[in-house]
C-alpha cells in the first residue's frame, strides 16, 4: 500500500510555494510562483485573483508530477491574511483582490476606529480588509453593488476547491469585522461596511474538514475527488505549527516578505497595546492556548528591493558574505526598513524607509549590513515588547531569511534569546500540511502533530560578548529624529 501524502499549500504576499509531505514530515516535493503585484496609485496594491488562484493550482500539478497523486489524503492551506477578494455569488471576481500592504483607506479606517471604539472592539489599522471594503463602497459603487461574497484569499481559493466558504477565526479577525474571542461576526461594523452576514463565510477551527474537491477542482490539481481540504489558519500561525511553536514560552520568527512573531502564552491577560491576541490553532477547550502576535510590515521585500537596486541577478549568499565583512554598526550607518509604514505597535502608515549616515566610505555590504541590523533591531523590539507580559526563552526562525547564519546569530546576540532553525524552513507549508493530517484523522489534534513533527536543524545562542546596544539605541534615535517616536 502507498505511504500516505499530504499536501501545504502557502498563500503568500509575493509568492505561492506548494509542499508535499509524507507523514513524519519529511518533504517529497515542493513548488513556487512568484506573484506580481500592481501598483495602479500610491499606496494601492492590487492582483489578479483568478491568476493568482490558477498559479496555485499550477504548482500543486508540478509536484506531483514527481509523486503518486492517489496516495495524497488532505490539503491544508497557509495564508496572508487581511488580503481580499470580493465576488459575485459563484466566487467570481468582481474586481483584482486587495493586498494587505494596501494602505488606500486611511479615511475609512479613522470611521471604522470610532465605531470599534464605541463597541469595545479591536481598533482598527489601515491593514484590515473593512476600511478598504468601506472605500472599495464609497469609490466602486458598480462593484459594490454586485457583490455577493466577501472572501480572504484562502477562502477564495478553499471555496473554489469545495463549493463551501469557510474560513478560521484568525482569518476572519484580519478583516476587522470579527470578534474572535467572542467567535461572532460584530453586526455593527458588517453593516457600516455595507455588508451583510450573508456575504460572509462561516468559522471554523483550523484542522476542521471542509469537505472533499469538487470534480472541476479535482481535475485542475490532478487529484482524487477523495482528498480532503482543511481549514487553515494564516501564515504566522501556521509557521508556528511547522516550527513546533505550540508551547508556552516558545517564539516563532517569520522572515519572509513580512517580519512576523508567534509568542505562545496559556493566558492573554496583560497583552501589550498593538499586539495581535487569538487562539493559537494548537488551542482546545480542554488546553487553551493563545497567540500573541507582532510584526513589521517589510521584512525580505526590502532585502530583495535592495539586491535588485545594487547587484540585479546577484545571489543573496554572495550578499549576505558581503554583508558579513562589514563590522557591527555597519561604521555609523543606520536604516530604517519600514518602507510601508510600521505596523506592531502603532500601525503608522506614514513611516517610510531610509539610510542616515551615509558617507563615502560606505557602500553597497554598509548598506545591507545596516539593514539586515535594523531588522533585527525590529526583532528586539517586538521581544521586548512582548516580554514585558510574557515569559520568551527561545525563538525558532523559519522563512527565506532563516537560510541566513549571520542573520540568525546576529538576531540572538541583539535580542538575547537562543535561535533555533527548524529542520524544514518552510515551516507555512508544513505547518498547513500538518492541518491536512489532522483533517484526515492522522493525528488526535493539532499540538500532537506539531511536537511530533518538529526536528531543530541547528541552534545559534546569544553571544553577551557582541555590542549591538550602540547600534540599537542609534537606530532608535534615527527613527525618532524622522517621525518623534522610538519605532
Amino acid at each position: 500500500m502507498t505511504a500516505p501524502l499530504f499536501l501545504g499549500i502557502d498563500l503568500g504576499t509575493t509568492g505561492i510555494k506548494v509542499g508535499l509531505f509524507d507523514a513524519a514530515g519529511t518533504i517529497v516535493a515542493e513548488a513556487s510562483r512568484e506573484i506580481r503585484l500592481d501598483a495602479p496609485q500610491p499606496d494601492f496594491l492590487e492582483f489578479d485573483a483568478e491568476q493568482y488562484e490558477a498559479l496555485a493550482c499550477e504548482a500543486v500539478r508540478e509536484v506531483l508530477s514527481s509523486a503518486d497523486a492517489a496516495a495524497v489524503q488532505a490539503v491544508g492551506i497557509s495564508s496572508q491574511a487581511q488580503t481580499f477578494v470580493v465576488t459575485d455569488a459563484a466566487g467570481r471576481p468582481l474586481r483584482p483582490a486587495v493586498s494587505w500592504l494596501d494602505v488606500r483607506a486611511r479615511a475609512e479606517t479613522d470611521e471604522l476606529c470610532a465605531i470599534a471604539d464605541r463597541l469595545n472592539h479591536t481598533t482598527m489599522n489601515a491593514v484590515q480588509s473593512a476600511p478598504k471594503v468601506l472605500w472599495l463602497r464609497r469609490h466602486e459603487p458598480a462593484v459594490a453593488e454586485r457583490m455577493r461574497r466577501l472572501l480572504v484569499i484562502p477562502d477564495y481559493l478553499v471555496f473554489h476547491l469545495t463549493g463551501r466558504a469557510v474560513t478560521d477565526g484568525v482569518f476572519a479577525s484580519s478583516t476587522g469585522l470579527y470578534s474572535g474571542f467572542e467567535r461572532r461576526w460584530v453586526p455593527d461594523l458588517v453593516a457600516a461596511t455595507g455588508l451583510d452576514e450573508s456575504m460572509l463565510p462561516e468559522v471554523a477551527r483550523p484542522g476542521t474538514p471542509v469537505g472533499t474537491l469538487t470534480a472541476e477542482a479535482a481535475g485542475r490539481l490532478g487529484l482524487p475527488e477523495s482528498v480532503i481540504v482543511a481549514v487553515g489558519t494564516n501564515d504566522q500561525p501556521c509557521g508556528a505549527l511547522g516550527a513546533g511553536n505550540v508551547t508556552p514560552g516558545c517564539a516563532s520568527l517569520a522572515m519572509w516578505t513580512a517580519l512576523a512573531i508567534i509568542l505562545t502564552a496559556d493566558t492573554r491577560d496583560g497583552a501589550p497595546r498593538g499586539v495581535g491576541v487569538s487562539h493559537h490553532p494548537a488551542s482546545t477547550d480542554a488546553a487553551p492556548l493563545f497567540a500573541l502576535l507582532a510584526y513589521a510590515k517589510t521584512c525580505g521585500v526590502v532585502i530583495r528591493w535592495l539586491r535588485d537596486l545594487a547587484a540585479p541577478g546577484g545571489s543573496y549568499d554572495d550578499l549576505f558574505a558581503e554583508a558579513a565583512a562589514v563590522p557591527i554598526g555597519a561604521e555609523g550607518l543606520s536604516c530604517v526598513p519600514h518602507f510601508s509604514g510600521t505596523a506592531t505597535p502603532d500601525f503608522n502608515a506614514r513611516v517610510r524607509g531610509a539610510f542616515v549616515g551615509l558617507t563615502l566610505a560606505h557602500g553597497r555590504a554598509h548598506l545591507l549590513r545596516a539593514l539586515i541590523e535594523s531588522l533585527a533591531f525590529t526583532v528586539r523590539q517586538n521581544m521586548d515588547l512582548l516580554r514585558q507580559a510574557f515569559p520568551a526563552n527561545e525563538i525558532r526562525a523559519i522563512g527565506g531569511g532563516a537560510r541566513s547564519d549571520l542573520w540568525l546569530q546576529m538576531i540572538a546576540d541583539v535580542t538575547g534569546l537562543p535561535v533555533a532553525r527548524p529542520r524544514t524552513r518552510e515551516a507555512a507549508c508544513l505547518g498547513a500540511a500538518e492541518l491536512g493530517m489532522v483533517a484526515a484523522g492522522r493525528f488526535d489534534s493539532v499540538a500532537e502533530a506539531s511536537a511530533a513533527i518538529y526536528e531543530s536543524e541547528r541552534r545559534f545562542d546569544p553571544d553577551p560578548s557582541t555590542a549591538y546596544d550602540e547600534a540599537f539605541h542609534r537606530y532608535e534615535e534615527v527613527f525618532r529624529s524622522l517621525y518623534g517616536e522610538n519605532r
